[in-house]
């Protein structure tokens, strides 16, 4: 019985590939193929009207849909069908192209805006969704001209948008493929029928779409390089990185959390454990305990961890209206905070969010030498990038 219902989803994933990949680039808009498992549309300015229930808590009055395609994937439980949503679409509002992402199962939706300056608005683009090589999986694809960027979600990192690949196709055949991951680069290049692959290339740089703008964005193997060498972590010998980390109270996994951190840390102590030996660090004066499997310096084995930490996208805060930068939570006051400015968040707990104020504008790249402090979630609005902070404070 499993194999032929293996046989039957192979089958299906085959004609799948072969109705998105035979359309046309004036045709994606227009595709649809439905099946038990699958289901992909692409859609322009008029929005679908079961796609509408998506956004209706970020569009608002003025805003103009450009372009969209939503994929939907069937899981069949105890004889229940449950639909995952993964909607992409660009909306202009105010001169700006806002790429805004909903996603959740059976109806109830996240939505959040991942950028609103990858794309200017004087650029022609397309948004659709395509199979990947094995057909076994589906992204989200923006096109710009003969420029792919295939970006995806991953479950375990909320409703965050990452490039996981970019592609350029020329007319004479040749053909330019990058692939991002965590802390390491390779790419592809084809021209006059002979390919070249390159190994990976450890380094900093950034999955996240929303640290990248269609310009910005490394299109070439000397420019790889060249935004490696430049934003190589410059660490000392009591710094270290710490991702995706609980910041303990105490040296057990018992003890009280500030919650998962990715930061630029002082290293200051050190214990055995049962596994992995704790260290105490510092984080802007927050002083805790982190395992050691989530505490990379210069020089380890583990590099490509250390860069993916360096290359971290925070999330972002905007003041509400004026507030506090507490030296602790109901610490000393250090400063007042005026409505609209952006912060960093790194974590938070009972009612504060630990943040930092970055020395100029507030970037992708945390801003590790900025001032450290906390604030009251309650002044605060939080995003997953800087431009979903500021759209979800203007609402």
């Amino acid at each position: 019985m499993y194999r032929k219902w293996a046989g039957v989803f192979a089958l299906m994933m085959m004609i799948f590939s072969a109705c998105c990949g035979a359309a046309e680039k004036d045709e994606l808009h227009a595709y649809e193929y439905d099946s038990t498992y699958y289901k992909c549309i692409g859609f322009d300015s008029q929005m679908p009207e079961d796609v509408e229930p998506a956004f209706e808590s970020v569009l608002r009055a003025g805003d103009e849909v450009i372009c969209g395609a939503r994929k939907r994937k069937c899981y069949v439980r105890g004889g229940q069908e449950d639909w995952d949503d993964s909607i992409l679409m660009a909306v202009r509002r105010e001169g700006k192209v806002l790429l805004v992402h909903a996603s959740g199962v059976n109806g109830d939706y996240s939505v959040t805006v991942e950028t609103d300056s990858f794309l200017t608005s004087d650029v022609d683009f397309e948004i659709t969704t395509q199979p990947d090589d094995a057909g076994t999986r589906l992204s989200h694809q923006i096109i710009v001209g003969d420029e792919t960027y295939t970006v995806s979600r991953r479950s375990y990192e909320g409703n965050r948008l990452w490039i996981t690949k970019y592609e350029r196709r020329m007319a004479d055949g040749s053909e330019y493929v990058i692939t991002p991951s965590d802390g390491s680069v390779s790419w592809h290049e084809k021209q006059e029928d002979v390919s070249h692959s390159h190994s990976d290339r450890r380094g900093v740089f950034p999955v996240r779409l929303a640290a990248w703008t269609h310009d910005s964005f490394p299109k070439s193997q000397e420019e790889i390089h060249a935004y490696m060498d430049a934003h190589e972590p410059a660490l000392s010998d009591d710094e270290a990185y710490i991702i995706s980390v609980n910041l303990r109270e105490r040296a057990t996994g018992n003890s009280a959390s500030w919650g998962k951190y990715t930061a630029k840390v002082c290293v200051l102590d050190q214990k055995p454990g049962k596994l992995e030996p704790w260290f105490q660090v510092d984080v802007g004066g927050l002083k805790g305990w982190v395992s050691g499997g989530y505490l990379m310096k210069a020089g380890d084995r583990w590099m490509d961890r250390l860069y993916d930490a360096a290359g971290h996208v925070s999330d972002a805060a905007c003041v509400h209206h004026e507030t506090t930068l507490y030296a602790a939570p109901q610490g000393e006051s250090m400063q007042r905070l005026a409505a609209g400015t952006l912060v960093h968040v790194l974590g938070g707990r009972n009612g504060y969010l630990h943040v930092i104020v970055p020395r100029g504008e507030l970037t992708w790249q945390t801003d590790w030498d900025g001032t450290y402090g906390f604030v009251k979630a309650e002044d605060m609005v939080v995003g997953i990038s800087k431009a979903d902070a500021i759209w979800r404070n203007a609402e």
